[in-house]
């Protein structure tokens, strides 16, 4: 099965946390709370991040919600747990890794089956561009 690209929309607010992202490549959004919180409880997630801070943070608000969260904070420690056999709807990842590149890492997932979703402080026009390039 390939894995398809997720894109973040623009977000809107709902209890102080972002509630609107692209479903699918055909734009299919997601834009009315409820349905999101009933999304977010169906699904089984990864979080790459290399930063303690926002991973646990993430992890918790995404818990919180009902999402299933597993968390990794290392390109090598993400790939090592779907290497052991899990298997997850979205895996969650920090573009700018040290000591990582953002292509080679959605590569990897992607070519273990994994859907990735990028989360990125940038809004650099390049980086998107880097970021659709990766797939």
């Amino acid at each position: 099965m390939e894995a398809l690209p997720w894109i973040i929309a623009p977000p809107f607010q709902a209890e102080g946390a972002f509630t609107g992202f692209t479903l699918k490549p055909e734009n299919a959004r997601v834009d009315n709370p409820e349905v999101f919180r009933l999304v977010l409880r169906l699904m089984n997630l990864l979080l790459l991040d290399d930063h303690p801070l926002v991973r646990q943070g993430l992890a918790t608000l995404l818990a919180q919600a009902g999402a299933a969260v597993r968390t990794a904070s290392s390109p090598d420690e993400a790939l090592a747990v779907l290497d052991a056999g899990a298997c997850f709807d979205v895996v969650l990842l920090d573009w700018n890794l040290p000591g990582s590149d953002g292509a080679a890492t959605v590569a990897a997932l992607s070519a273990r089956g994994q859907t990735v979703l990028v989360v990125s402080g940038s809004a650099e026009a390049d980086d998107v561009r880097r970021v659709l390039a990766a797939g």
